[in-house]
């Protein structure tokens, strides 16, 4: 599909967003199924809620992750259509996709040793680790399968931004980009809606604990939840250290 005009990158954008959330919603589909024993009480209208409250999580987490693709993609400039620049638009799309996926794709296995999601303490938790290799070797081994899927989302993502192209237009004047400009600002508003989850003054910027009004009981908070937003969200956790006064 090839995108003609001036305002084609920001409908590349948006189709891009779209499919990516789409994606999301699979993960959250495979992580309910693998782990449904953990979940006895959840039945489809239950589902229902909650991956239409997941919605909101994984707009955040997305927009994190992608915050940089979508500036280069939405500035206006007549640059944006350049073959180079759209490859390495392309690039830095589908390495910060595939991180987020891979991510998801980890709780699989994990959750049910953890019951919950990875939070932002992982870091710390394999700080001192000197064999992250060795764990790394056997997770593959374990979770062959895994890899598998993973590298199924990894082509999924960069076959669908091939599918859709920019056409360079055959001029930019100052005109195109006084067009361009309230869209960039359009992208902006809705971006800092999007991480905050609202748009209202009143509105304080979506946690984790938001998962609760979609759902019964505390673990089912990991249905609704999406792994980069889990651990984007408890970054800044700080890890309580023992005190020695003697």
């Amino acid at each position: 599909m090839k995108l003609r005009g001036i305002l084609a990158p920001y409908f590349a954008v948006a189709i891009r967003f779209i499919f990516l959330l789409v994606i999301y919603a699979l993960l959250r589909w495979g992580f309910y199924l693998l782990n449904a024993s953990f979940f006895h009480y959840v039945n489809n209208a239950k589902l229902v809620v909650m991956f239409g409250g997941g919605l909101r999580f994984d707009i955040v987490a997305l927009l994190y992750l992608n915050i940089l693709y979508i500036v280069i993609q939405t500035v206006p400039g007549p640059f944006i259509a350049n073959p180079t620049y759209q490859r390495i638009s392309k690039w830095i799309f589908v390495l910060v996709n595939s991180l987020g996926i891979a991510l998801n794709l980890i709780d699989y296995a994990y959750y049910p040793f953890t019951l919950k999601r990875t939070t932002g303490t992982v870091l710390s938790q394999f700080s001192n680790e000197s064999n992250l290799f060795k764990l790394a070797f056997d997770f593959c081994l374990d979770y062959w399968y895994l890899l598998l899927v993973f590298a199924l989302f990894v082509y999924g993502l960069s076959k669908s931004y091939r599918l859709i192209q920019l056409e360079k237009p055959k001029s930019y004047s100052w005109k195109s980009f006084f067009v361009q400009l309230p869209f960039f600002l359009l992208t902006a508003f809705l971006f800092i809606g999007g991480v905050r989850g609202g748009w209202a003054h009143s509105t304080r910027p979506i946690t984790l604990s938001n998962a609760g009004d979609y759902v019964d009981t505390p673990e089912e908070m990991n249905i609704v939840h999406n792994t980069p937003f889990s651990i984007l969200k408890t970054l800044k956790a700080v890890s309580l250290k023992p005190v020695h006064y003697y």
